[in-house]
């Protein structure tokens, strides 16, 4: 159990309180401990200056059987390429998000901007969910201030797909138009899944990765806790449905 720390404590440490059972820690709130650790200057393959003094958070882990009281949930997900900024500009253009070069030549943060819907259409207070571009060739972050291995991008197996809701202002044609003439593979559109009630298509972007295209089409019915398809189900000709 840690101990409560002074504010005289908490300012030695640079905000974070001592505590006398594990030295060389520092504590910071209930039981959250975190190691200092000074390391010189540094660069890594990109040039890049790695500062000198970090906080390391010191994973403690649940007691068998425990819950959390609020569960793990995503930051973000980033999107591997060779070429940072040719993926900018890709989903730039084909999604119309904002995207932020971080990292020059190695990771760009997308927005991608405004803020998610409540019930009544309005935005609310939370912005949408950011997604990063990533240089597969020296991934970041990573312990090591060198390019570790793999450093290749691995097309033609499964991997992780990146689901994308479509604005009612926006269409999976254009979309789809404009992947392709940027160097994508249109994979399939007009499609309809009935477990989750909504209207899909998907291309590869030209590194290789998945993304789903997603619309709930205004005539189609959904169970409110399942979100299942339910009653008859009208689609234009030439939709697959499954």
């Amino acid at each position: 159990m840690a101990r409560s720390a002074s504010p005289e404590a908490i300012r030695r440490a640079g905000g974070f309180g001592s505590d006398p059972e594990r030295p060389g820690w520092a504590v910071h709130g209930r039981k959250d401990y975190q190691r200092v650790v000074s390391c010189p200057p540094n660069k890594h393959s990109s040039g890049q200056t790695i500062r000198p003094t970090v906080r390391v958070a010191a994973p403690t882990g649940l007691d068998k059987g425990a819950t959390v009281s609020y569960p793990n949930t995503l930051v973000f997900i980033d999107i591997p390429s060779t070429d940072p900024a040719a993926a900018n500009a890709f989903y730039s253009e084909v999604f119309g998000w904002e995207v932020e070069e971080r990292i020059p030549d190695l990771f760009h943060r997308i927005v991608p901007g405004q803020n998610f819907k409540v019930d009544d259409g309005s935005q609310g207070p939370t912005g949408n969910l950011h997604m990063g571009l990533y240089n597969a060739t020296n991934a970041r972050p990573n312990p090591d201030p060198e390019a570790t291995e793999p450093r290749h991008l691995s097309p033609g197996g499964r991997s992780i797909r990146a689901w994308i809701l479509v604005s009612e202002d926006d269409s999976f044609d254009r979309i789809l138009e404009a992947a392709a003439r940027l160097g994508g593979t249109e994979l399939w559109r007009n499609h309809f899944w009935t477990e989750f009630g909504g209207a899909n298509a998907s291309f590869l972007d030209p590194w290789g990765n998945q993304m789903l295209l997603w619309q709930h089409l205004p005539d189609a019915e959904q169970d409110e806790e399942t979100h299942q398809a339910v009653g008859e189900i009208n689609l234009p000709d030439g939709w697959t449905i499954e």
